[in-house]
């Protein structure tokens, strides 16, 4: 049995023993990105309630415009915690090995420790991020599409000619595609750093996870493609999600776990070595 095989099975054992709580947490989760997703029309609702003449006010550019940015900075702001919380629950139970119980007071202290502000920060630059790379990597894909709608337009393409560009954009949207979830890997150990140093910034925990993760992106990756068969279950059985789900991020935040523990007796290892030759 290798070691991947071996995180996969803590996994289960961990996920298994809290999985109320962890289900708890997402529910809570569901419920706020529901909340906040129709936070401007449950304002409007109330507006409409109102006498006549604020009516009117709430019907105008500016208070849609006022309303959407509010929207945009509280959702932001409760998204970036309710993921700290998310990430930090995982992070204690695969430090704790599932033997010990993690409250909700204990993910709290941690999620403290680093402060709202930090985690804010990481989470607008995170999500910056993921939106840069995926369309970096998937602009020739969008450049040859473009193309071959210009062509069309001008019926100017052989049948022969529009299999090939076909073909073309599925190599390069596949290649592209890949190559970004390799890519946004670099970032997966952030909130792990974040909550180790607590005195790094957000673009010092970003930095160290992307020095950490360069030569780990692929095999992440690859380890994440073992959970495709419990995902697609996960999609035609729904309700499957409540035990998938917890069982996939708890899988990863073991990996990371592994991957961080490696890197500090290497650290151990080099600085007693170091100290031996002095």
């Amino acid at each position: 049995m290798n070691d991947k095989s071996k995180m996969q099975i803590r996994a289960k054992e961990i996920n298994s023993k809290s999985m109320l709580k962890t289900l708890n947490l997402l529910l809570f989760c569901a419920f706020i990105y529901i909340l906040l997703s129709n936070i401007k029309q449950l304002l409007l609702l109330i507006a409409s309630f109102a006498p006549r003449q604020i009516f009117n006010i709430a019907t105008n550019i500016y208070f849609n415009l006022a309303v959407s940015f509010l929207m945009i900075f509280v959702s932001v702001i409760v998204l970036a915690r309710l993921k700290a919380v998310k990430e930090i629950c995982f992070i204690l139970k695969s430090r704790a090995y599932g033997e010990k119980k993690i409250t909700y007071t204990e993910v709290k202290k941690e999620v403290k420790k680093v402060g709202i502000k930090c985690y804010t920060s990481l989470y607008i630059r995170l999500w910056v991020l993921n939106k840069f790379w995926f369309i970096v990597l998937l602009a020739p894909c969008a450049v040859v599409i473009w193309f071959s709608y210009s062509s069309l337009c001008q019926s100017s393409l052989t049948k022969t000619l529009v299999i090939i560009i076909a073909l073309s954009v599925a190599v390069l949207f596949a290649i592209g595609f890949i190559t970004f979830l390799c890519v946004r890997q670099r970032y997966s150990l952030c909130y792990w750093i974040a909550s180790q140093e607590n005195s790094f910034s957000a673009s010092e925990t970003i930095k160290q996870s992307a020095k950490i993760m360069d030569k780990n992106c692929v095999d992440l990756f690859l380890f994440k493609l073992r959970f495709i068969a419990w995902i697609l279950l996960a999609i035609v059985i729904f309700p499957t999600i409540v035990y998938v789900y917890p069982y996939y991020k708890q899988a990863c935040a073991i990996y990371a776990f592994e991957i961080l523990s490696a890197k500090n007796k290497w650290e151990e290892k080099t600085l007693t070595f170091e100290r031996l030759k002095q």
